[in-house]
């Protein structure tokens, strides 16, 4: 039977309310929780009769991809049968009620901390699993085969054998709970079976990467086509699609609760320049050709101000190395915001309202329209590395203009009545 997509899509704000999204303002905080590591602080999600964006983290789409953000389900046939279930008089299925503080996360989020014990005996035993190297080159391959739109099938051997070195083999939810139990996987945040859905957003095998703070979990799997207007499955006949790959892949991407990308992949040296780059991989990337004391931001706006505070104020220099897409470099100070961007300061600007007296430097990758490629990971693979290499060595001192001041109510000089004086002596006598 033909599954109908549309029936659904005009009542994602009512999906989103069980979710208690705050409806009554726009743009309202994210739902991504894990692409807004800081919090979404400043509102950033769009929310339309049929469609949402979020010009924070970029999540975008339908009620059927929200259902995929908000509970992890990601064939599209059980996300309509989620949604079915939810609006066409099946089973009833509510979302677990959560309170968010002032920065859009949950408490219960806020305040968790994972138990450095377990992650240490989570770690040797994903270690020791027999099939780590091989599903983890499995893993580069099929990373690399998709950045490069499948014209290189491989990591460079010397760069492949540091990156299998730093990630973990993670075989199944089902399995590593049989071996390590409920009660531990909940010590370090790894998100359990959901009883309302039946799914958790870590059944999947994967590889696991240590962040700053807890786990990300990154997995390939097969999606309908992207060129594809429909919400179904590739029209074209599979070899067209893709002549090497009869599917259409995509990386799926999951932390664990409270998971903070940085610092990783180790601890800062803040005696030396540090260097920022936008993504895990990438940071994974540069450190194998030699590139050190160089951390991921997770994302291009993962680095805020109480993240410096916390980690930076000491270091003598810090190198910005974002990606050249649009959105890095506007992040980076390479080029001005637009009228319609919700951002409007960037991160050399955030680093110098902290009052870092240190130098913020600024590397700059060529355009894509050059090289094929807007991030480090992707020159890497193509064995572009001395552009990499050109750019941390050519990095430039930050120039641009300041953060805008904010602009505050203007206050009355004089006496407390003066202070006053848009309010009668009356009206104050009777307060």
């Amino acid at each position: 039977m033909k599954i109908d997509f549309d029936k659904y899509k005009p009542r994602l704000k009512e999906l989103l309310k069980r979710y208690h999204v705050d409806l009554s303002i726009s743009p309202t905080h994210c739902f991504n929780k894990g692409g807004h590591k800081h919090g979404d602080a400043n509102p950033s999600l769009q929310i339309f009769d049929d469609s949402f964006k979020c010009h924070g983290c970029g999540i975008h789409g339908d009620i059927y991809d929200a259902v995929g953000i908000l509970e992890g389900i990601t064939r599209q046939k059980a996300q309509y049968e989620f949604v079915e279930k939810l609006f066409g008089g099946g089973v009833s299925v509510q979302p677990v009620e959560q309170q968010f503080n002032k920065e859009g996360r949950g408490k219960e989020e806020a305040k968790f901390q994972p138990d450095a014990g377990v992650c240490k005996k989570l770690e040797e035993y994903l270690r020791k699993n027999k099939a780590a190297p091989e599903m983890i080159k499995r893993f580069l391959d099929d990373r690399a085969q998709a950045t490069t739109n499948y014209g290189i099938s491989e990591y460079p051997s010397d760069v492949e054998k540091y990156i299998v070195e730093q990630l973990m083999y993670w075989p199944g939810l089902a399995e590593v709970r049989k071996d390590f139990g409920n009660d531990n996987l909940k010590k370090i945040g790894v998100p359990l079976v959901n009883p309302n859905t039946g799914y958790s957003l870590w059944d999947h095998s994967g590889v696991v990467m240590r962040l700053g703070a807890g786990y990300k979990l990154h997995y390939y799997e097969t999606r309908y086509c992207k060129s594809c207007k429909k919400r179904k499955g590739c029209e074209k006949k599979p070899v067209a699609a893709n002549p090497q790959n009869p599917y259409c892949r995509a990386c799926e991407k999951r932390n664990t609760k409270c998971g903070r990308t940085f610092p990783m992949p180790d601890t800062i040296d803040a005696g030396k320049p540090v260097i920022i780059v936008e993504g895990e991989m990438n940071a994974l990337s540069c450190r194998a050709i030699g590139i050190e004391n160089l951390f991921a931001a997770g994302g291009a706006y993962g680095l805020t101000g109480p993240v410096v505070k916390q980690h930076l104020m000491e270091a003598p220099e810090i190198i910005i190395f974002f990606d050249a897409d649009g959105a890095g470099r506007k992040a980076a100070g390479l080029e001005p915001f637009d009228g319609d961007d919700e951002r409007k300061t960037n991160i050399p600007q955030i680093i110098q309202k902290t009052g870092y007296a240190g130098k913020i430097r600024i590397a700059e990758l060529p355009p894509a329209s050059e090289t094929g490629y807007t991030d480090q990971d992707g020159l890497i693979i193509a064995g572009r590395r001395d552009v990499v290499l050109k750019a941390v060595e050519e990095a430039k001192e930050y120039k641009g203009a300041s953060a805008p001041e904010r602009k505050t109510a203007k206050r009355t000089e004089g006496t407390f009545w003066k202070a006053y004086e848009s309010i009668s002596i009356e009206r104050l006598k009777d307060l």
